[in-house]
């Protein structure tokens, strides 16, 4: 029936097809004769050739796809990767013809021309498909392929025969998962089918219904660690009345138990929900009332769908054409290029040089790390009951400092456990730039500025103590433990240590390996005490302890996991954030064991933007390569393994050719392999290092720009420099958290560990994480590198353009999320206005489970300076150019005419609607006026600078404790002469800087801070003063004003209020109006012509330095993607004018880089003489930034409402949500791409 439809199109589609092969033979011939490269002999070309390719397949432009898979065909047409990728492809059209007969941005003229395309895309993936299949080994690849291509081409048949096409699909895939021993895949479009043919009333055809649920067990018992398919099968096994739901239903139970922490801070659910639903669900069965079990299973399913364990899973069932496309053969290509490029494995032998030692420095363990901040790397040494500071004075090692630790410590770290500044008075520092000479400050400038931290660790458990690094300290204050205890004391059998922000509040925490206890997970409170979340989690099994660790957002999801090998099994696992505290730990399928892994790395082998996996062990080496799809899926697609006896081993760029290299010392020689996308081979090395060394670091230690070697052997520490003829060149990254009372943010460790660098030079593709003071990159034969980009672990990305040689990024102080911007049309330009939706913030946590109440109307006033009309009519545009979603369902203009000498606000302010409920004040220049007087928190005269809003800010804080935390302040405002029963208006102006969901996170954790207080106003109340409105609201973002009714609160024998706040708050001007009357005023209600959803970029920001806030340039806009992608829909581009009309649930879901262009009348009655014209945009909509603390931040759904009691919505108001998602489905046709912002290719 599905073929029958299209026949009389398949000659032309042939005759196409014919002709585009035609055309990309024509090309090839042209190309070669123009004495280019030939791809057929040269790799090179070949790789560049098959790059394009995939780059044009990822960038959904399917015209040059299609055409350059037929060029690659020409030259590689019994290779399954290119016969692969060029099916994929073909696939990846017929989606994009389909989805553009719905497009609402295309007209009809552009949607009958697609669907004039349409038979021939089908019948060329058709051809494809079956080219494929003939090489293929993957047979469920090429079910799946055909499913889709079957799926598409059924759903634009005639109703009648809709559901005949959709049942023999299912049919045949259902044959082909019961035939293939990898069906994950093609669960996806079969599902699809099922609710296709679900009939709301009849249910499933009888021939589906009888076979769903076999195949779904058949599949469920294949992954059983998959919760989407558990659930899934759940859920149609108890519709069906089959017994076998009881066993799923167990199952389910299971596998949801690492959720349970994170149904209770979704605000879902409570901690205990799926142990009720399930049990009730056995009472249900029980009971045989199997209804009321369906409704309980789809409650379950309800709740857990937003969760990112059953979103990932989804995929892995539900992937696209590009998440299934193949790197396996570019990696090849890439492989033998780089053998004939510069970019090869260096021709010279790695040389290194011992060098002698005046006396013998002991040692079991040891790391290198500047812990004096002099650009020099030093030593941090372990040996016996010591611990040892060890520096680095010329050419020889001084010792610096020591203490007494526990004698059965066998392991030391270096890193930084306070948080960047707490306000800690034993806070040590470098001194600033500013207190130095000119070259001292020049060097200072590439340096750290704060001291970090030791960690020792063995049988007795961990102690950690503050370096004092400077030279004049009292040489017995050097190592000092802290004042309080850390909370960890009770942890024994540790055998490592791996620090990192795993909550992505800014300060680093520990996971703590042990051999009796299995992992542990510790928090750190930002004041260098820990507590535990262990009991929250899914964790490894104790009795395979963990022997190694190390850190990275390995699945590219922005949170930071833990890669760890295992000692008994020798299998390398990871432990996956799950966010909010929880984590899931899961092996790493396709690595091979090894035998007593040691060392695990995180690395960027092959430049493809996936990260690869480096384990080594006493027998060798294994290097899985990997591909990632999309955020939270990745998966091994090819190990190699290596033989090599080893006792110490480390990985580091030795030549600095930008291939990673593996030393590796053993009993009897020092071998050395590079690795790249060849995988691992031998490099030359002439050294004399010490046999069966126990421990090996690379740092450079005599500032060349080689890395050389410090290690141990029998129980000495032994240095080797790097005396390697003829290295590349290369750069030197270190990141650098603010750390200073005044800068401080609080957002970022000092030392950036966990931030991931990208490199960026000529068309090569270099990443590393920070795991310590400096990273080190090799660039081979280039001067210079193009760009760095760095992603901190809280998602902020930073830019820096042909950065120098030895370069230190410091963390820019910017805003990740706060909300969308408005700009309107002055007559010249869109001017930058003000932002908005400030009051509705979706799932902020104020505090660890408190969320922020959302108000999702607002009425903003817009002067009319801003506002000029074109064409006749006004124009506006709303922006997100943040790390955020934004929800728009009702927008409306209201034109405000009044008397030139007349200021008009509205009552907009943050806070709750009984405070800010819509009111036009109204002020002529008599009744407002200048306060009598203003004082600051220091008793300073500001009431001139208070006069007026000039942009000139009163700061009342003199430093912050964290960005939107600082000490209490306060403006004390003299109202001047005020009766008991007068009328009294507060008119103040000013702008906020936030703290975020993070920041909040981290102030709740930390004892040491109190929580941030909005502004609330207090009177005189004898000597002190009382607290007579507890929240009056703020201005919300940037700069506005706010009106506070002060009627009744003022003394009129002492008519001053105090209004005070720890939050970062900028007062610009503060006015009074007494018994205001009334003023002539004409409202215009504008009627709302066009609006228009579209891509617009990101402004460049604008800083007029001083206290004022960033404003931004609508007309230098850039277009690359300056956020990681949200996951989940978005609304599609083009006419969204029926979203904006009412508010009625319909709503424009637009995220990073969107705009709303609005367009309204202009009022038909002309402005009276003497009069002018200000504006009120009445906006309903919510804002959600991504922040990793933010609840469900990192994706669009679930959509708001506006009956909604809680974000995310509550199991109670499901069905709500549902019918909101259905009356928005059919327009959310749009996803933020994942390959946009993890590029592979420039």
């Amino acid at each position: 029936m599905v073929r029958r439809a299209f026949a009389k199109t398949r000659v032309v589609a042939a005759l196409l097809l014919v002709a585009a092969l035609a055309v990309g033979v024509v090309l090839l011939v042209r190309s070669r004769s123009n004495g280019t490269p030939d791809p057929a002999s040269d790799p090179t070309a070949a790789f560049e050739l098959t790059r394009a390719a995939l780059a044009a397949t990822e960038n959904l432009d399917s015209d040059q796809a299609n055409q350059r898979w037929s060029e690659v065909l020409q030259l590689r047409g019994d290779d399954p990767d290119a016969l692969r990728n060029a099916a994929l492809t073909r696939v990846s059209t017929v989606e994009q013809t389909v989805a553009q007969l719905y497009d609402g941005s295309l007209s009809p003229a552009e949607k009958a021309a697609a669907r004039e395309r349409l038979p021939v895309a089908l019948q060329q993936a058709r051809a494809a498909i079956d080219a494929y299949a003939k090489q293929s080994e993957q047979p469920q690849l090429v079910s799946w392929m055909r499913a889709i291509v079957d799926i598409q081409e059924a759903n634009q048949l005639p109703p009648a025969e809709q559901t005949l096409a959709h049942s023999e699909a299912f049919l045949k895939l259902a044959d082909s998962i019961e035939q293939t021993a990898a069906p994950l895949i093609l669960m996806g479009p079969l599902s699809e089918l099922a609710v296709l043919l679900d009939d709301a009333v009849k249910g499933l055809p009888p021939e589906v219904a009888s076979r769903y649920p076999d195949v779904l067990v058949n599949v469920s018992e294949k992954y059983p660690r998959n919760l989407f398919l558990a659930i899934e099968t759940m859920l149609r096994l108890v519709k069906a009345q089959d017994p076998r739901a009881l066993d799923q239903v167990d199952h389910v139970e299971q596998l949801t138990e690492p959720l349970a922490g994170l149904l209770e801070r979704y605000a879902t659910a409570d901690r205990t929900f799926i142990d009720k639903q399930t049990a009730a669900i056995r009472d249900a069965i029980a009971a045989d009332n199997w209804s009321l079990a369906a409704i309980l299973a789809q409650q379950i399913r309800n709740v857990l769908t937003p969760t990112e364990i059953v979103r990932t899973d989804r995929k892995r069932a539900n992937p696209n054409a590009l998440d299934l496309l193949s790197f396996q053969g570019l990696r090849k290509l890439a492989a033998a290029s780089a053998a004939e490029q510069s970019l090869a494995t260096a021709k010279a032998p790695l040389q290194f040089q011992r060098q002698p030692t005046d006396s013998p420095l002991r040692a079991t363990a040891l790391c290198t790390v500047d812990f004096d901040l002099d650009g020099t790397p030093d030593i941090v040494s372990v040996f016996e009951n010591q611990l040892t500071l060890t520096r680095r004075s010329s050419d020889a090692w001084e010792p610096y400092a020591s203490t007494t630790i526990a004698e059965d410590t066998r392991g030391v770290i270096v890193t930084d456990l306070f948080m960047v500044d707490a306000g800690e008075p034993s806070r040590i520092r470098k001194p600033a730039a500013a207190d130095l000479d000119t070259s001292e400050a020049a060097a200072a400038s590439k340096r750290h500025e704060t001291f970090p931290s030791a960690v020792v660790f063995g049988d007795s458990g961990i102690e950690i103590f503050r370096i004092d690094g400077r030279s004049d300290s009292d040489p017995d204050k050097r190592l000092l433990p802290p004042a309080a205890p850390s909370g960890l004391q009770d942890v024994t059998a540790v055998t490592g240590v791996q620090p990192g922000d795993l909550d992505g509040d800014g300060d680093l925490d520990l996971v703590v390996a042990t051999a009796d206890d299995g992992l542990r997970i510790w928090i750190n409170r930002g004041n260098m005490t820990f507590f535990e979340v262990s009991q929250h989690s899914s964790l490894p099994p104790a009795d395979d302890p963990v022997t190694a660790m190390s850190i990275g957002d390995i699945d590219r999801d922005l949170d930071l996991d833990i890669l760890l090998t295992h000692g008994r099994s020798g299998r390398v696992a990871v432990l996956e954030n799950l966010l909010h505290l929880q984590f899931r730990w899961k092996l790493l399928e396709g690595i091979e064991p090894l035998t007593d892994p040691a060392l695990v790395s995180l690395e960027e082998i092959d430049g493809d933007a996936s990260w690869d996996v480096v384990a080594a062990g006493a027998a060798g080496l294994q290097l899985a390569f990997t591909q990632t799809v999309d955020a939270g899926l990745v998966d091994v697609t090819q190990n190699t393994s290596l033989e090599q006896p080893t006792t110490a081993s480390l990985l580091a760029d030795l030549n600095n050719d930008s291939w990673l290299d593996w030393i590796s010392i053993g009993e009897q020689a020092t071998a050395a392999y590079s690795l790249g996308p060849w995988g691992q081979q031998p490099l030359p090395t002439e050294s004399d290092l010490p046999a069966a060394s126990t421990a090996i670091a690379a740092c450079d230690l005599n500032g060349d720009g080689l890395l050389d070697l410090v290690g141990i052997a029998d129980s000495e520490i032994w240095t080797a420099l790097n005396t390697t003829v003829d290295p590349g060149h290369y750069i030197d990254v270190r990141f650098r958290g603010k750390n200073d009372n005044n800068e401080n943010s609080g957002r970022i460790n000092h030392y950036g560990i966990g931030t991931v660098l990208e490199l960026r030079f000529g068309p090569h593709y270099r990443a590393q994480v920070i795991t310590q003071r400096t990273t080190h990159f090799g660039i081979d034969g280039f001067d210079s590198v193009d760009t760095v980009r760095a992603i901190l672990p809280n998602g902020i990305t930073q830019n820096t353009v042909a950065p120098p040689v030895d370069t230190v990024l410091d963390e820019e102080q910017t805003l990740k999320g706060s909300c969308p911007y408005l700009y309107a049309w002055d007559g010249e330009r869109f001017a930058f206005v003000t932002d908005c939706l400030w009051a509705a913030p979706l799932g902020l946590q104020l505090a660890d489970g408190v969320v922020a109440p959302d108000r999702p109307w607002e009425y903003l006033k817009v002067p009319g300076r801003f506002v000029a009309p074109r064409d006749g009519q006004y124009e506006f545009r709303i922006t997100e150019e943040l790390w955020e979603a934004a929800y728009f369902d009702h927008v409306e203009l209201t034109a405000v005419d009044h008397p030139a000498d007349v200021e008009i606000f509205t009552n907009e302010k943050v806070g709750p609607g009984s405070i800010a409920e819509h009111t036009i004040f109204a002020f002529d220049p008599d009744t407002l006026r200048p306060t009598a007087a203003a004082l600051d928190t220091q008793g300073r005269d500001v009431s001139a600078t208070l006069a007026d809003e000039d942009k000139t800010f009163v700061k009342g804080f003199d430093y912050r404790l964290r960005q939107g935390l600082c000490p209490p302040h306060w403006i004390d405002l003299d109202l001047g002469s005020v009766a008991a029963d007068d009328k009294v208006l507060l008119v103040l102006t000013g702008w906020i800087l936030p703290t975020d969901t993070s920041l909040n996170i981290q102030i709740d954790q930390n004892p040491a801070l109190p929580a941030v207080q909005p502004p609330q106003v207090l009177v005189p109340d004898g000597d002190d003063w009382r607290v007579a409105i507890p929240f009056m609201g703020f201005p919300g973002g940037k700069t506005k004003t706010i009106v506070v009714d002060l009627s009744g609160h003022v003394n009129a024998d002492d008519p001053r209020v105090r209004i005070r706040t720890s939050a970062q708050i900028y007062w610009d001007r503060a006015a009074v109006a007494i018994n205001p009357p009334e003023q002539p005023l004409e409202q215009h209600v504008l009627k709302l012509q066009s609006a228009h959803l579209t891509w617009h970029g990101f402004s460049r920001r604008r800083s007029d330095g001083g206290d004022q806030p960033e404003t931004y340039e609508y007309h230098e806009a850039e277009s690359a993607p300056r956020w990681p992608p949200m996951r989940g829909p978005l609304s599609g581009y083009g006419d969204v004018l029926p979203l904006l009309t009412t508010w009625d649930d319909r709503m424009i879901v637009m995220g990073a880089g969107d705009e709303i262009q609005l367009r309204f009348s202009v009022p038909e009655k002309p402005l009276p003489e003497g009069w002018q014209r200000d504006f009120v945009l009445h906006s309903v909509g919510w804002d959600k930034d991504a922040d990793l603390n933010t609840l469900t931040g990192q994706q669009f759904d679930p959509l708001p409402f506006r009956a909604m009691t809680a974000y995310p919505p509550v199991p109670a108001q499901a069905a709500e949500a549902a019918a909101v998602w259905q009356k928005n489905q059919h327009q959310l046709t749009r996803q933020q791409r994942f390959r946009a912002f993890w590029m592979r290719f420039p």
